[in-house]
């Protein structure tokens, strides 16, 4: 089949295509209406190593801030962080629960842990954000100990209150039922 064949079968069952159209975006309008919109809010930390003087030991401080920040990711959703958090906010949640709405990555090559969390209120998300990376301070310089008492983990930026939703994606939505349509 050619161009002009599709052309022609568009033109002969138009009124299909469009209440074909036009149903999807309904449904797509009510998805988004009927969707609990969800917030995220991010903290950020900064490692750095506070006690090297000559160049061989900032290399050397350096390499080893890059290693163990890929480490502390996985401390960032631990029970040994979240538990403290869910009594200091009160909340009505497992860790296990907590922890799949917390996230930590850290962008390539920097020693910046972001800290995200997801939540359906935007106030919660961004108390949650920022008592997890208080928290995350507190409990890894007790893990350190000596090992990493030179450095020091520094609230970059809190967590501001975010005020639009990442989720329903309404845009998404919206042209996926335009095109399937």
């Amino acid at each position: 089949m050619e161009l002009q064949d599709y052309v022609k079968i568009v033109r002969n069952h138009w009124k299909l295509v469009v209440a074909s159209v036009v149903l999807l975006l309904v449904l797509a309008g009510a998805y988004i209406l009927a969707a609990t919109p969800v917030y995220s809010a991010r903290a950020e930390l900064f490692v750095a190593d506070s006690n090297a003087s000559t160049p061989q030991e900032l290399v050397e401080a350096s390499d080893f801030t890059l290693d163990r920040v890929k480490s502390y990711v996985y401390v960032v959703d631990s029970e040994i962080v979240l538990a403290p958090v869910i009594e200091e906010l009160d909340l009505d949640l497992t860790t296990s629960e907590l922890a799949g709405k917390v996230s930590a990555t850290v962008p390539t090559d920097t020693v910046v842990i972001q800290i995200r969390v997801s939540d359906t209120s935007p106030e919660l998300a961004q108390r949650i954000a920022n008592a997890t990376a208080e928290q995350f301070r507190s409990v890894t310089t007790r893990l350190d100990g000596e090992v990493a008492a030179s450095s020091t983990i520094t609230v970059l930026n809190e967590a501001d209150e975010p005020t639009q939703p990442i989720a329903p994606n309404r845009k998404l939505a919206v042209g996926f039922c335009l095109i399937l349509g």
